[in-house]
């Protein structure tokens, strides 16, 4: 991936990946491919990769359907771009961005992308999850 060799220009021990499992198998290269760079999706309450200086995050999340159906069969809706946010964060969480130290971040897709961008620029949940509502929601209000 010419993102850590161009870009990053970290130590293969410092970069980190993460992608659907299923997809792993296919990302293979010179300086991300190795022990400790792949970073499951779900990562949450590590200090594992509290190490990593660059990350890739391949992924365009949203909620499965199960748990959607979970959540609207007791009145919630569930918003996809506020799972998917949360779920980025927490995997971006574990470099070392934990410590106040810079992480070179490569978010290739373009909702993704945008989502954590708005995410950086919002002061609060609250903030975020309104200029996340939908066009009508916001008029009913």
């Amino acid at each position: 991936m010419t993102f850590f060799k161009n870009h990053a220009e970290t130590r293969a021990g410092e970069n980190a990946w993460t992608t659907f499992k299923d997809h792993r198998t296919k990302l293979k290269g010179e300086g991300f491919s190795g022990k400790g760079c792949w970073t499951p999706l779900n990562t949450k309450a590590t200090n594992a990769f509290a190490h990593k200086r660059s990350m890739a995050y391949l992924a365009n999340r949203f909620s499965l359907p199960i748990l959607r159906n979970f959540f609207a069969d007791r009145g919630i809706d569930m918003n996809d771009d506020i799972y998917a946010i949360s779920e980025m964060v927490q995997v971006i969480w574990r470099t070392t961005i934990r410590n106040d130290e810079p992480v070179m971040l490569y978010i290739p897709s373009e909702r993704m992308r945008g989502l954590f961008r708005l995410w950086l620029e919002t002061d609060s949940t609250a903030e975020l999850i309104e200029a996340l509502q939908p066009e009508t929601t916001k008029l009913a209000a």
